[in-house]
């Protein structure tokens, strides 16, 4: 019977018997480290192939990337001999990570008439890198495969969310199941008096639900007058018997909100940890609770649910109580860093931030909506910063074009070695705002210049020296002079100031002396400089220029002790960089990129930064100031958008080719998901606040903008992503599309690249006929607002 070791007990039994009901979708097993979950499922699957069912065994152990989940299922399906060659196009891998789970449900549905009654065993949930994001794909491969039987074994994690599992029925070791409690129930419907069943229908009106929920109540008190209730108004009057009398009614409250927020079902310890109480006194309360008919505890299985999850909107809706708003009124912030209201108080605060500082990062690189702008504004107001750096003192450039405007000639803009002096002229001039006032006079001088010469504010001069300057201007010329190096540039003053004509500037001799003078105080400069791209947006070759000089430029204040330099660049331009320079950087460059958690809270937090939720979001925020995720997105969203898990639709939907999703999409989906509702203008009756149409729509207005963005504003490739368009062509081998490019774009070569940095196109590696093959994939992101 499988592992000899193994000793039959009723949870083997019932666990086979559950995956013999045909209505049955699967089973959750729970159990401490080694009560015997994987030999319970090893056992299960000797058994069932002994019955001549399809059985396939994952272990879950170590697994990192959700989308990985997909893999493994299909290696073990092949492993078993079944053929998932070329005829079923199996993706092996792609730029993004792996492959998408709907292909993986589409090949496993396809070979479903080759399988008898087939059941995925999935083993240590919890010995896997991210259980939570990866009880996310289990939830959305249960969704796709109607035909299958999946059992997941985990240990009961305090972050394991039983609203993912709402389809499985939950067995834990060695305890009496929730069925079993279902059946105490059914038992005690036949013993009441007749007037009280006439009375119970009455009020139930039909409603099973209802007539489930009366039954304890029923037994113990009297029953609510009137005709037939609503399912609001009953809950109300439940929880409202449940109170009176109770020494610390919020109590209860807090207890009926914190497993709504679950999702309708939480564990016993997990309840204690968010309450503050003991796990004995959780039992307590919710065995009042239980009385009244609100919720149904399995003392044995240490768990308590709500009767149905319909009742968790009920409960939700209390918040909306004497709070009155509609959609209209809640405001996300804007999804330009520069102009968002909202940033300090939903800024998502991770590790970047310690690395840039802590590690002298002095180059962050990251896609257009990656966070850049955010970092810039969250550091320009972070000064002193810390992290490594004590007493830095921050200083933020934005305007970079114009102040390279300045001193930068017409014919100039593609030389490197002056706009490598540019650039080093532009950082100086910031430098010298932090001397100290012991610096030498000559010194505090030429900071004087160069601050004037790019109309940057200086220290007012005394009388003595303004009557000096009035007697020299007739004699002093209109330009100031740099050297950097062997360079020589030329500034032209601002009106109304002079300098005497001989007057220059050697900015490296500043800067060296100004990085001595900042040490022997023990002071730190930071120039920071952000919106690079902004600099000739539609002029390739001149930006390409700019950005090279810059990071030569960043390469000489590397080598300076006390000077920094914090430069936020946009991907796609740090790529152009040629390939032996970056190397050189490696050690200084940080790439932003989005866990899916991370992006997840900037949605949220977005939403439940408005006034009407704030209640709401003080009982979602757990200790470490960080909301719970899941019980969020189910006050935002549907728990189901298309067949799939909301957080893996929305993610899978805004995945690049790139594999990052921006955190500007979270802010403008919320924006057109509001402003696309139907009775935007309705007061919110209850949750969740969007409706999936208007969500769903709101996507494919996200997907047409996205697409446009790269048309209209990159600029990149516009005739091929066009006729792509056109053709509806989403997946492609190269030598297929060749005349859909018009190389008056650029070379062929040079588009696809583009397009690839900007995670246009995906790279996919597929089984062909005759062995792996490289194809592209034009994510979601861009195709979905093609039907």
């Amino acid at each position: 019977m499988g592992d000899e070791s193994f000793v039959p007990r009723g949870e083997f039994y019932r666990l086979m018997d559950i995956l013999s009901e045909p209505e049955s979708r699967g089973v959750l097993l729970l159990g401490n480290p080694g009560t015997g979950k994987s030999t319970l499922l090893r056992t299960a699957q000797a058994v069932l192939q002994g019955r001549d069912r399809t059985v396939f065994f994952v272990s879950l152990a170590s697994q990192v990337d959700p989308r990985e989940l997909g893999t493994r299922i299909l290696d073990e399906v092949a492993a078993s001999g079944f053929d998932i060659g070329p005829r079923h196009m199996r993706t092996l891998s792609t730029s993004a990570g792996r492959a998408s789970l709907k292909e993986t449900a589409g090949i496993l549905r396809e070979l479903e008439e080759q399988m008898s009654a087939p059941v995925l065993l999935l083993d240590a949930l919890d010995e896997a890198a991210r259980p939570s994001r990866l009880s996310a794909a289990v939830e959305e491969l249960s969704l796709a495969l109607d035909g299958w039987k999946l059992v997941v074994a985990s240990r009961p994690l305090p972050d394991l969310s039983f609203s993912r599992f709402a389809r499985l029925e939950v067995l834990q070791l060695g305890h009496l199941t929730q069925a079993e409690a279902a059946d105490m129930i059914r038992q005690e419907l036949p013993g009441l008096a007749q007037g009280v069943m006439a009375r119970l229908t009455e009020l139930a009106d039909g409603n099973p639900l209802m007539l489930r929920a009366l039954v304890n109540v029923a037994q113990q008190q009297s029953l609510p007058e009137g005709g037939p209730l609503t399912l609001p108004t009953m809950l109300q009057w439940m929880a409202d018997r449940a109170k009176a009398g109770h020494p610390r009614p919020e109590i209860l409250t807090e207890l009926l909100e914190e497993i709504a927020l679950a999702g309708g079902r939480e564990q016993i310890h997990t309840l204690a940890a968010r309450s503050g109480m003991e796990e004995q006194e959780v039992l307590t309360e919710l065995d009042i609770l239980q009385t009244y008919g609100l919720v149904v505890v399995d003392h044995a299985a240490r768990t308590a649910q709500l009767f149905h999850r319909s009742l968790v909107d009920s409960i939700l809706s209390q918040y909306l109580r004497g709070r009155p708003f509609s959609l209209a009124d809640l405001q996300f912030g804007a999804e330009e860093a520069e102009r968002d209201d909202l940033l300090t108080a939903t800024f998502v605060r991770r590790h970047d931030i310690g690395r840039i500082l802590g590690q002298r990062r002095s180059l962050v690189v990251g896609d257009r909506g990656a966070g850049k702008s955010a970092i810039f504004r969250t550091l320009a107001t972070a000064s002193p910063v810390g992290a490594g750096r004590a007493g830095a003192s921050i200083r933020p450039v934005a305007n970079t074009g114009d102040l390279l405007q300045r001193i930068v000639a017409p014919d100039a803009w593609t030389n490197a070695d002056a706009l490598r002096a540019a650039w080093l002229v532009v950082i100086a001039a910031f430098v010298a705002s932090e001397l100290p006032p012991s610096a030498p006079k000559e010194l505090r001088r030429s900071g004087a210049n160069l601050r004037t010469a790019l109309d940057l504010p200086t220290e007012p001069e005394g009388r003595l020296r303004r009557v000096l300057r009035a007697g020299l201007r007739p004699f002093g010329g209109t330009t100031l002079k740099f050297t950097v190096g062997p360079v020589g540039l030329e500034a032209q003053l601002p009106a109304g100031t002079s300098r005497p004509g001989g007057a220059s500037v050697d900015v490296e001799s500043f800067l060296k002396e100004a990085d001595v003078l900042l040490r022997e105080s023990a002071r730190h400069v930071m120039v920071m400089f952000d919106r690079i791209d902004e600099t000739f947006k539609y002029d390739r070759a001149k930006q390409q220029a700019v950005v090279q000089a810059l990071l030569q430029a960043e390469s000489r204040v590397s080598q300076f002790e006390r000077v920094g330099l914090l430069v936020l660049l946009r991907t796609d331009l740090f790529e152009l960089y040629d390939i032996q320079e970056k190397n050189k950087l490696v050690s200084r460059t940080l790439t932003l990129e989005w866990s899916d958690e991370d992006w997840l809270q900037v949605l949220v937090r977005r939403v439940l930064t408005n006034a009407p939720l704030q209640p709401l979001a003080t009982r979602l925020r757990g200790a470490d100031g960080i909301a719970d995720t899941r019980g969020a997105l189910q006050v935002v969203f549907p728990p189901e958008i298309e067949g799939q898990p909301v957080d893996q639709w929305l993610l899978e939907s805004l995945r690049n080719g790139n594999g990052d999703v921006s955190p500007r999409h979270a802010v403008l989906l919320l924006h057109l998901t509001r402003d696309l509702s139907e009775d935007a203008e309705a007061h919110v009756s209850g949750f969740p606040l969007f409706s999936a149409e208007s969500v769903s729509k709101a996507m494919t207005k996200l997907s047409d903008l996205s697409f446009n963005e790269i048309v209209n504003d990159f600029k990149v490739a516009p005739t091929f992503v066009r006729n792509c368009r056109a053709g509806k062509r989403d997946r492609f081998a190269l030598r297929d599309v060749q005349g859909l490019f018009d190389e008056a774009d650029g070379t062929i070569a040079n588009q696809v690249g583009l397009l690839e940095r900007l995670g246009f196109l995906e790279r996919v590696v597929q089984e062909g006929s005759s062995g792996p093959e490289a194809l592209f994939r034009i994510p979601d992101l861009y195709t979905r607002c093609w039907n």
